[in-house]
C-alpha cells in the first residue's frame, strides 16, 4: 500500500522501455497528488532479468531508496513505494516522475555533453563524500558492493 498517497481515480499507461529493468510511466488522475509516477519492475526480457538478478540490481535499488533515500546530498526522485523479494529478484519501485520540459533522459548509448558529464561527476563526488567512509558499510549497508579495498578491480 502506498502511504500518504492520494486516492487515484484513473491510471493510464505512458511511455515504457525495457532493459535491465522494465521501466514505465503511469499517468494518474488524483486530487492533489502527482500527475504521473515512474515505475521500475524486474525485466520482462530474459537476458535483462538474468543480469539484474546476478547483480541484485533491483533488490539493491529498492534497499537504496528505503535506507538512504532521505540522506542523499543530491537531487533524487521521491520514493512513493518499493518492495523486493530477494530469492526471486522480483521488485517494484514507484518513484517521482522527474520528466519536465527541458530535462532529458537518455540511454548510455546516446551519450551526453561535456557539461552533463561534469554535472554527473560532481554529483557522484558529493555521494562519495557523503557515504565513502560511512561506518554502516560494515553492517547495515553491507548489502552495497564496495570496491574501496580492491584497487585492481577492473570496472568496464
Amino acid at each position: 500500500m502506498l502511504t500518504d498517497f492520494p486516492e487515484v481515480s484513473a491510471i493510464t499507461s505512458g511511455p515504457r522501455t525495457e532493459g535491465t529493468t522494465s521501466r514505465g510511466v503511469l499517468e494518474l488522475e488524483t486530487l492533489g497528488g502527482p500527475r504521473s509516477v515512474f515505475v521500475k519492475l524486474a525485466s520482462q526480457e530474459f537476458a535483462g532479468r538474468v543480469f539484474s538478478n546476478l547483480e541484485e540490481l533491483g533488490v539493491r535499488e529498492s534497499r537504496f531508496y528505503q535506507g538512504l533515500g532521505n540522506e542523499l546530498p543530491i537531487t533524487a526522485p521521491a520514493l512513493y513505494y518499493t518492495d523486493a523479494h530477494v530469492p526471486s529478484g522480483r521488485f517494484v519501485i514507484i518513484i517521482e516522475d522527474l520528466r519536465q520540459p527541458g530535462r532529458e533522459f537518455r540511454t548510455l548509448a546516446e551519450g551526453c555533453s561535456l557539461t552533463e558529464a561534469e554535472t554527473i561527476i560532481a554529483d557522484l563526488s558529493r555521494l562519495h563524500a557523503r557515504f565513502g567512509n560511512d561506518a554502516r558499510f560494515a553492517d547495515e549497508l553491507a548489502w552495497l558492493p564496495s570496491y574501496a579495498h580492491q584497487p585492481n578491480q577492473n570496472i568496464t
